[in-house]
């Protein structure tokens, strides 16, 4: 994994610039600039981040053969399978036998933007944490668009914090996450800034049961069901 460091932009504790042969970018706030801004020690050495090429990536990537993974055929090896954005912008790997702080990994030097699964009109946005959760919702049909930042962290991280905006041009906002910790502080927080961004309603929603659960375990009428006592059908 590249080596993250500080951004001179804006202050944080936890690193979120990559170094480039031709400069900074900020995968936080999204700055960049030259790496002597970065003000690091006398003498320490930077490391330079590999910048994928996701095109490739993912020209490779169909071309593995495809397994039943989680309710949906997805591309898959024998270290693990593949989730590809819709407009290949962009992939998540899940790796097997990886320690849980690793298991998911993406394209070297990108940032991950949300995963959106479909496109509706601009009366209702569903956004539902977690990337399966928001395929089995997708599943169902509806008029609503249906997106998914990536777990509760992503829902008020710096990144996702570029896209609140067009969020908030919607009529209504469903934040769909788990009845954790996490979840709640991500929908609150989010909420929060979704209604200060001129969004007229937004709605949070606790589920216990990860929507992929209840797809792949009780099947989708279960799931329809489900949905329709949260309001979202």
């Amino acid at each position: 994994m590249s080596k993250k460091y500080l951004c001179p932009k804006h202050e944080e504790k936890t690193p979120s610039a990559n170094a480039y042969a031709d400069g900074y970018h900020c995968f936080g706030c999204g700055a960049r600039g030259p790496l002597s801004e970065l003000g690091l020690p006398a003498g320490e050495r930077i490391e330079i981040t590999y910048v994928e090429d996701i095109a490739a990536s993912i020209n490779r990537i169909r071309a593995l053969p495809k397994q039943e993974i989680r309710g949906f055929s997805l591309h898959a090896d024998d270290r693990g399978y593949y989730l590809l954005w819709s407009d290949s912008s962009y992939y998540k790997r899940r790796v097997y036998g990886a320690e849980a702080s690793s298991k998911y990994r993406g394209p070297s030097g990108h940032s991950k933007p949300p995963f959106i699964v479909s496109e509706g009109s601009d009366a209702r946005l569903v956004l539902i944490e977690g990337e399966f959760n928001a395929l089995s919702f997708g599943t169902l049909e509806g008029t609503s668009t249906v997106v998914s930042p990536g777990g509760a962290g992503d829902f008020y991280s710096r990144g996702n914090s570029r896209y609140l905006a067009d969020y908030a041009r919607y009529g209504q906002v469903d934040l769909v996450v788990d009845a954790d910790a996490a979840g709640a502080a991500a929908a609150i927080e989010t909420k929060a800034k979704l209604i200060t961004l001129g969004c007229p309603e937004v709605k949070i929603h606790l589920v216990d049961k990860d929507f992929n659960d209840i797809l792949v375990q009780d099947g989708k009428e279960a799931l329809r069901d489900e949905c329709k006592k949260l309001g979202l059908l």
